[in-house]
């Protein structure tokens, strides 16, 4: 789904196996056996208590509309998990993990959804640069954590553009305190539809810069002991203050924030 120097995004989509023998016009659902059956636009889960073989008539809509709205005692039709037609969704690199079909994207591109359902999503975005150290002794601080999010969402028939956000340029992490580039150093987002994971924040350098806010905050240069980075509430953490201790000795920088930790502040010991 996996995260550091560029984004990735991931969306899981159930794959139901439609075991139920398909025959010309219908489908045989075995006794004491449930199965999803997707037919003229309905995913529908049908469930046979019988002690015997049920035929299930979908030769038309009105066939199919005719056993879901009135099915015989022993019965039980309810909506399928996710739609079974989305099996044939395309975009990205497709793989298979157990019941899930999933759609990789390590880059910018379409996923076209084949009909209406619900998808289940991981996006993260780009990671942020590290600040620059301004000597052997002075370090630059850790980038943040691309943002993370991860739920489901329902999806309808169309095409949705994919934005896999970069990394951060380390190398760009130039200037001091009020004069940080934190938004060049810092990760670009990835969307997918209405979700936002927003870049991680940069680095701050060694020269007492401050790391830059993001989805998770980018760790600030050695001796920033008052700013860092800020994450975003719901994607990421904080990230780490420098080490004080004003120009001498070894001066280390606070750690980029982590989806789920927040980044150590800097130490005065080397190693």
């Amino acid at each position: 789904m996996k995260i550091f120097v560029i984004g990735i995004l991931l969306l899981f989509l159930q794959v139901l196996s439609l075991r139920a023998m398909a025959l010309s016009n219908s489908y045989r659902v075995n006794a004491s056996t449930n199965q999803d059956i997707y037919e003229h636009g309905l995913c529908r889960n049908v469930s046979n208590t019988l002690g015997s073989d049920l035929f299930v008539p979908t030769k038309t809509l009105a066939e199919w509309n005719s056993l879901i709205t009135s099915p015989p005692t022993g019965v039980n039709i309810t909506e399928c998990a996710t739609s079974a037609c989305l099996n044939t969704s395309t975009g990205g690199t497709i793989t298979t993990d157990g019941k899930f079909r999933v759609h990789t994207f390590t880059a910018g591109g379409t996923f076209t959804a084949s009909c209406a359902g619900t998808v289940w999503y991981l996006v993260v975005g780009g990671g942020g640069g590290g600040g620059l150290s301004t000597s052997s002794t002075r370090s630059g601080g850790g980038g943040g954590g691309g943002g993370v999010r991860e739920a489901s969402l329902a999806v309808t028939a169309t095409s949705y553009t994919i934005t896999v956000g970069a990394g951060g340029d380390g190398s760009l992490g130039v200037g001091d305190n009020g004069t940080e580039v934190g938004t060049l150093r810092s990760g670009a987002d990835s969307i997918f539809s209405t979700i936002t994971s927003i870049g991680g924040g940069g680095g701050g350098n060694g020269g007492a810069g401050d790391g830059a806010d993001g989805g998770s905050g980018g760790g600030s240069g050695r001796n920033e002991t008052a700013v860092r980075g800020l994450g975003t509430a719901g994607q990421g953490t904080n990230g780490g203050f420098g080490s004080p201790g004003g120009t001498a000795g070894n001066l280390g920088g606070g750690g980029g924030g982590g989806a789920g930790v927040a980044g150590t502040n800097g130490t005065n010991t080397a190693g």
